[in-house]
C-alpha cells in the first residue's frame, strides 16, 4: 500500500523554498518509477508496457523527465520479471522556456540515454503524439501527465496548443 499526502499550493511552495528542486524532482521521480513499477508488474502479465509521459516546460516536466530516467534505471527489475518497458515522452513546450531545474532533468535523461545508448530503443522522444499511438496500432498501458503543476491557472489552461494535446491524450 502507499501512503499518499495531500498538501494546498502555498505548502508546496513552502517545501519548494525549503529544498532544491532539482531534490525534490529526483525524489518525485524516484517514487513515481516505483509506484509504476509495482502497479504495472502487480496488475498483468504482459511482455512489454507501453508508457506514454507527456511532459510541459516547467518543473511538473521536470518531475516527468525524472520519472523517465528512474523507469530505465529499473529497467533490470521489469526485464527479471519477464517483461520489458517501451517509454514515449511528447516534450509539449519550448527547450529554450525550461524552468532551470526542468532543464536539469531534462540534462538527467539525456545523459542516460548517451551513456546507454541502447535505452533510446526503449525511450523516445517526439514533438507530437506519434501516429502509431493516434491510430491506436500501439497499445498505451500507462499515461504520465507532466503538463503542468500547481502554476497552472485559467490563462494557462485555455492554450489551445495544451487544451488540443490533452484532449488528444485523453482520447
Amino acid at each position: 500500500f502507499f501512503t499518499m499526502f495531500l498538501y494546498s499550493n502555498a505548502t508546496i511552495r513552502q517545501i519548494e523554498q525549503i529544498y532544491s528542486q532539482n531534490f525534490l524532482m529526483d525524489i518525485a521521480g524516484e517514487a513515481a518509477a516505483k509506484f509504476v513499477r509495482k502497479l504495472l508488474l502487480s496488475a498483468n502479465n504482459q511482455k512489454i508496457f507501453h508508457i506514454l509521459i507527456v511532459a510541459g516546460k516547467g518543473n511538473n516536466g521536470g518531475d516527468a523527465f525524472a520519472t523517465a530516467k528512474y523507469l530505465l534505471l529499473q529497467k533490470s527489475i521489469f526485464e527479471k520479471s519477464g517483461c520489458d518497458i517501451n517509454i514515449s515522452i511528447i516534450f509539449a513546450g519550448d527547450e529554450n522556456k525550461f524552468s532551470d531545474d526542468a532543464a536539469e532533468a531534462f540534462k538527467d535523461l539525456n545523459l542516460l540515454l548517451e551513456q546507454f545508448p541502447k535505452n533510446n530503443e526503449y525511450c523516445q522522444f517526439h514533438r507530437t503524439i506519434p501516429t502509431e499511438i493516434l491510430n491506436c496500432s500501439k497499445k498505451i498501458d500507462l499515461i504520465i501527465d507532466g503538463i503542468f503543476g500547481i502554476g497552472l491557472d485559467a490563462n494557462r489552461s485555455a492554450e489551445s496548443s495544451f487544451g488540443d494535446l490533452i484532449a488528444t491524450t485523453n482520447s
